[in-house]
């Protein structure tokens, strides 16, 4: 099923659809054409319309699907197929001039596209895995492992770009930038985003309770995943990794902690 057709502007200044009109129910017979195009993009099979494989529209059944009396339906169609806007083989309604709503062309552009959306997202997911096997570890997280896939172009591009976020050094022990106003700062230059009040009493609060070290890294985690709402992503992350370890300490059980509040 294709989502799409082209409709031109100047549709309804078409000379047949302008005939259409003039007929009494005329402008009822011009949507049910409108209709008609919607329908045949739907089926998207060269400007057929069938119901479904071997299975043709009658008159009652195409009056079912497009809201229109069966006598209406009868008068536009034997309208249609004389203006010759359509041609009906064995019952199935075949649209003449197709390419002008859906050419090959502009259907093979579209689905390029769309390919290409469904590699970002892939690569998207597939990046926020290898951040958490190669960052996390490194700030004592735990991660989940256990899916290991072939080092194709797309992973091996994902592995570069966290390649490239693991060479910035995090400033030493007891810098400025591990104070609340260097967190907030790499923060904002991290994610690209300003920081609210409410946001920074979270961040304030994340980097009591983790350290600054950890905060830091779990900000580059957030932006790398281009987390919607980051400082949520990173509470989240830090909180897992903390659960992880008091199971690992507590023969499995995990230690009680304090409540944390994440703005959105």
């Amino acid at each position: 099923m294709a989502n799409w057709i082209m409709l031109h502007t100047c549709l309804l200044q078409d000379d047949k659809v302008a005939i259409i009109e003039s007929k009494p129910n005329g402008t009822a017979m011009a949507y049910l054409w409108v209709k008609l195009l919607l329908l045949a993009g739907k089926v998207n099979n060269g400007g057929l319309i069938y119901l479904a494989e071997g299975v043709p529209y009658d008159d009652e059944t195409l009056s079912a699907v497009t809201h229109f009396q069966p006598q209406l339906v009868r008068e536009a169609m034997k309208l249609f197929h004389d203006l010759k806007m359509i041609e009906v083989h064995e019952g199935v309604i075949c649209l003449n001039n197709w390419d002008k709503y859906q050419s090959k062309r502009l259907l093979t552009l579209h689905e390029k596209e769309a390919r290409g959306k469904r590699q970002q997202r892939a690569e998207k997911k597939l990046l926020v895995t290898k951040i958490r096997q190669n960052l996390l570890p490194e700030i004592g997280l735990s991660v989940d492992t256990s899916t290991d896939s072939p080092r194709t172009p797309l992973i091996k591009r994902v592995e570069e770009r966290v390649k490239e976020n693991k060479t910035s050094p995090l400033p030493p022990k007891g810098s400025d930038d591990d104070d609340d106003d260097g967190i907030i700062r790499f923060y904002e230059s991290q994610t690209g985003r300003s920081v609210a009040p409410g946001i920074a009493e979270t961040l304030k609060d994340l980097t009591a309770k983790y350290g600054a070290g950890k905060v830091r890294e779990s900000i580059k985690v957030a932006a790398l995943a281009e987390a919607r709402n980051p400082v949520r992503y990173m509470a989240k992350t830090l909180e897992n990794g903390l659960r992880d370890s008091a199971c690992r300490g507590n023969g499995g059980h995990p230690k009680s902690s304090s409540n944390l509040v994440v703005v959105n």
